[in-house]
């Protein structure tokens, strides 16, 4: 299938009917030496023609265990992306193994995975200058849909206020696709106490 549509990129994922994503990832590359050989024979510069190109494949697995990876690395997959993945984790796999270029709307629905870990890390005081405005019922579900570790259920936990603070909710989604949840907890334990401070100050 790959010969006739010639893609520029493969997402394999590794678990499939009849043939694992392993195995195809072997069969292709192999197909693809033998192609070169080919040309060799035939005295053929050994460059990637545009209309076939050598695909970039990336393996898709819901395993996180770094011996997967590795392995998919070693059959000869360019990459690796665990499930469950984000639109994010694609765009950046394109960009990074394609060279590809995005143009971004106003919206921060499609900030790049970097930019959004640039922001995360650069805007601590920004959030916590929202936090303290934050329903204390948003606060506490989203503690316990943390401790919970549903990766869906923090996504939608987040999405609740990203239309009111936008940059607060880039900032949570930053953490949370680096899996730091610890940061998220710090940031709101932060915000509560700065809540409370104001409280005394007031009375």
């Amino acid at each position: 299938m790959w010969e006739n549509w010639h893609p520029h990129l493969i997402l394999m994922d590794v678990r499939m009917p009849v043939m694992d994503g392993y195995e195809a990832t072997k069969q292709i590359k192999a197909r693809i030496k033998q192609r070169e050989q080919e040309q060799q024979g035939n005295g053929e510069m050994n460059i990637s023609h545009p209309d076939s190109p050598i695909p970039k494949i990336i393996a898709l697995t819901a395993s996180t265990i770094e011996g997967k990876r590795s392995f998919a690395l070693l059959v000869g997959c360019d990459d690796f992306i665990s499930k469950p993945f984000r639109k994010t984790d694609i765009f950046d796999t394109l960009s990074k193994h394609l060279g590809v270029k995005y143009v971004y709307s106003n919206s921060t629905d499609f900030i790049s995975t970097g930019d959004r870990n640039n922001l995360s890390g650069s805007l601590p005081k920004a959030a916590l200058a929202y936090l303290p405005t934050l329903p204390a019922e948003w606060i506490d579900n989203m503690k316990q849909v943390i401790r919970s570790a549903d990766f869906d259920l923090i996504v939608r936990t987040i999405d609740e206020i990203r239309e009111p603070h936008p940059e607060l909710a880039e900032i949570l989604q930053g953490h949370l696709d680096n899996f730091d949840y610890q940061k998220i907890l710090n940031l709101i334990a932060e915000a509560e106490e700065s809540d409370h401070a104001d409280e005394g100050g007031t009375n």
